[in-house]
Parts: C-alpha cells; sequence; structure tokens
C-alpha cells in the first residue's frame, strides 16, 4: 500500500517574505496611501510593495525588480532616491570542498545523460547516500522547539538534520540552526515561542520589519479560518540580514505525518527546510547596502527559480529516503506533481517538448519567477525543477548543486558559475537537460490532480 505523501510548502523569507506561495498574508496597503519607512517592503503572497519617495511624500508602490538600481560600491541607498540594492559590497571567497570542474567519469555525464535518463534517480540517490557516508559527522548547534500538542521528538527530527548537515561538510553553513515545530491548535504556543526565541538569539538584529510581520510569516504555513487555525501543513525557512542562524517554521498537518518512516512529506520537509537555508548561507559575510538584504535576495538577482526548489526538493528526498524504494515513489510523486490551477500559467514553460523546456531552463528571468502574481514558473520549480536538479546531482553530485550558489556568491554570472562547476557552457547544457525533461515526462507526466 503506498505511503500518503504531503506536498510540501516553502517560503523563502529574507528579512521581508519573499513572493513565494504561502496561505496567510499581511493586509495589502492601497497603493498610493502613505507610508512610514522610506525602502520597506510588505509583502502579500501575489505582491510586493515598497515604500516609495517621491517628492516630499513616502507612499506604497507596487514594487518592480526590474526598475530597482543594483550597486556593488555604494555606501548606502541614496537620501533622495532609494534603491533596492541586493549586490554585496565586498568580494566573497566562498568554500567549496570539491574540485572544479567537478570531474565526469561516473555512470552518467552530460554527454550520455539523454541516453540514460531513465538511471538517472537511482545514482543521484546514490551518490547522496555515499557522500553522507563518506563525509565527517559535522556538529551544528541545533535547537529544535515543539508543540505542545505537536506529536513529534527532537531525535527524530536532528537525525536528519545531521545527515544533510554531513552532506554539505566543507562548504559554508549556519553556525546554528533553529526550528519551531507546530501544529494546529499550538499555534498560539508557536505565536509565543517565536517572539522568545527571537529575541534571546537576536534573530531580528538590524532588520526593520514590524513583528506582526513575522507572526505572518509563521502563519503562511497554515490554513487560517476567522483567525484560527485549521490545519497546519508547510515550512518557511527564514534568512536574516545580520544573525546567520538557520531558522524554518514547520508547520504540521497532523501528529502522525511526523512520526519516523511514515512519509516523505512533512519529515522531508525538515531537510528542505535547512536546503534554503544553506543554499543563502553562501553569502555570510557579505556586506549589503540595503540593511533588509541578504543572501536570499542577493540568489534571487541571479539563480533561477527551477533551481531554488528544485534543488531543495531533490535534496531532501534522498536525505531523508535511505533506501531507493521509497526514494523512487516519492521523487516520482513529487516530479508529477500538479500544477495550481489558481495561479498564473508558466511564463517559460508552453509545453513538455524539448525547446519548451530548454526554455524553461535558459529563459527563466529571476526578476520575474520569484514573482507567482506574474508568474506560475516558481511552482514548477517543484516538479520539473527536481527532475533537472536530479540529473545534476546524477552527474555531478549533490555539492555541484551547492557549488553553483557558491560561485554565484563569489561574483559570477549563473553562467559562468555553471561553466565553472560542469566543464560546459551553460547554452549548451540547457539543450541537453531539456532533452531529459522531454524524456521524463514523456514517460511520467505531471497529474492532473492529487
Amino acid at each position: 500500500m503506498r505511503k500518503i505523501r504531503l506536498v510540501l510548502i516553502s517560503s523563502l523569507l529574507t528579512g521581508v517574505l519573499s513572493a513565494t506561495p504561502s496561505f496567510a498574508s499581511p493586509t495589502p496597503p492601497k497603493v498610493g496611501s502613505a507610508c512610514k519607512k522610506v525602502g520597506a517592503f510588505l509583502d502579500t503572497p501575489n505582491t510586493r510593495y515598497v515604500c516609495s519617495k517621491e517628492g516630499g511624500k513616502s507612499l506604497w508602490r507596487i514594487w518592480d525588480p526590474s526598475k530597482q538600481k543594483v550597486a556593488a560600491t555604494s555606501s548606502g541607498p541614496s537620501d533622495t532616491k532609494p534603491t533596492t540594492v541586493i549586490t554585496p559590497t565586498n568580494a566573497l571567497k566562498v568554500p567549496i570542498p570539491i574540485s572544479l570542474p567537478v570531474t565526469q567519469n561516473g555512470p552518467i555525464t552530460f554527454q550520455n545523460v539523454v541516453s540514460n535518463f531513465s538511471a538517472i534517480p537511482k545514482q543521484a540517490w546514490q551518490n547522496v547516500q555515499d557522500l553522507i557516508a563518506a563525509n565527517p559527522a559535522l556538529s551544528i548547534p541545533t535547537t529544535i522547539h515543539i508543540g505542545p500538542t505537536t506529536k513529534s521528538t527532537v531525535d527524530a527530527i536532528t537525525s536528519i538534520l545531521n545527515r544533510e548537515y554531513r552532506l554539505w561538510s566543507g562548504f559554508t553553513q549556519p553556525p546554528a540552526y533553529y526550528g519551531i515545530v507546530f501544529n494546529a491548535a499550538d499555534v498560539p504556543w508557536a505565536e509565543k515561542d517565536w517572539a522568545k526565541m527571537s529575541s534571546e538569539n537576536n534573530f531580528l538584529e538590524g532588520v526593520e520589519i514590524p513583528a506582526s510581520h513575522w507572526i505572518d510569516v509563521l502563519h503562511n504555513g497554515c490554513q487560517i479560518n476567522g483567525g484560527v487555525a485549521s490545519v497546519c501543513y508547510g515550512g518557511n525557512a527564514i534568512v536574516f540580514a545580520k544573525n546567520h542562524s538557520g531558522f524554518s517554521f514547520y508547520g504540521v498537518q497532523d501528529g502522525t505525518s511526523w512520526n519516523p518512516g511514515t512519509t516523505n512529506g512533512s519529515m522531508g520537509q525538515v531537510a528542505h527546510e535547512y536546503t534554503h537555508n544553506v543554499q543563502f548561507a553562501q553569502w555570510n559575510g557579505a556586506n549589503f547596502v540595503n540593511k533588509n538584504s541578504n543572501g536570499a535576495t542577493a540568489a534571487h538577482a541571479v539563480v533561477p527559480c527551477w533551481l531554488q526548489e528544485g534543488m531543495a526538493n531533490a535534496i531532501s528526498t534522498p536525505v531523508f529516503d535511505t533506501t531507493f524504494e521509497s526514494y523512487s515513489g516519492d521523487r516520482d510523486y513529487n516530479v508529477t506533481r500538479p500544477i495550481n490551477k489558481n495561479t498564473p500559467v508558466a511564463v517559460s514553460l508552453k509545453d513538455f517538448s524539448v525547446q519548451s523546456l530548454t526554455n524553461f531552463l535558459a529563459e527563466q528571468d529571476p526578476a520575474a519567477c520569484y514573482r507567482p502574481d506574474i508568474s506560475g514558473d516558481y511552482q514548477l520549480g517543484y516538479s520539473v525543477g527536481f527532475a533537472t536538479t536530479e540529473a545534476l546531482v546524477a552527474i555531478g553530485g549533490p555539492q555541484s548543486t551547492l557549488a553553483l550558489y557558491a560561485r554565484v556568491a563569489s561574483g559570477d554570472s549563473w553562467p559562468e558559475a555553471f561553466q565553472r562547476v560542469y566543464g560546459i557552457s551553460w547554452p549548451t547544457a540547457a539543450p541537453i537537460l531539456g532533452q531529459v525533461l522531454a524524456a521524463e515526462y514523456a514517460s511520467k507526466p505531471l497529474r492532473t490532480s492529487d
């Protein structure tokens, strides 16, 4: 009998809520109404608003990333013309514990991946298992708080986290990791626990965001009806500009889903959200001009959307699934995840032909794809992004995917980073991956419903 799997929902929070699907959000301001802090953001699931200075007034406007200036050396935002600065002012030397370009002498390479596409899942899963076994154990101080009626254990959660800490040994990781785990009944407890934990650990140092915003973030993992949570099932990974500790809210749909070995849905979410934290930890130590910018905002300016969630899903699943049988079923479920019909259609993916899938990978615009109000591209990261990242893991190992983030954090453009990591140009690699995806989805098309 197949296990029931939950769909992972994650939001990336960057000092402000990023434009990622969520279930609850702040009340949007009226465009043109007065605001207090120039340069401040307010995010809803569909729209990001920015407090903009116009003449002598501060007014809420809809944020347009394409019109924002990126400054690499400015000492700060202009007093008269605020900008959203996402580029760090200092050049980072980000550690990468593998030789680049990665050696392609395994059974799957860019040269043969199309003809061997059916072998990708097994090879990717094996590469993750082998690396976890080979790398030394890594101790990262970890604090997990579990709601009073939420059925889980710290041991069950940390056992998964320890596997992922080990996977990324040698890369920059958060110096400490925190998580709050709660079901719907424990939401009031989680709100208080967050206030206490964030205060004790200085999570919000230097971040000019109202306290109410973080409660909205917590609520994003739940279905809220009349101010009361009826069910919680989403995770939110949070990244702060100054405090580099990793943090995640873990909303739990039901108690049994968090018992070890019963589902990849919620327990896989443990590693999924940590993967987001480690993606953006590659910018730890960068000096950002805008105090609310950090690794997530920097990554969103360069890294295509399909990799963000694709990597989180394609890494978390084999971290949790220690047998290929369980991994095979879980990856099939995620790779064929249906498109949410309540979101805009994908901008970059018109059909599942080789050309369309190649365009999805190569032409995705980070300025638009992280905004689900105008593009359905983002949600496809969980499925098409999973299948793409899985191919990269099969070819170059799981660490190659994080090396992409490390190279971008070091100043590379996306094409430069890709060629440095895999030894093949991005314009050459994208059509090859497009062929792999076309073969994958000809064999296993997206489901029409769960």
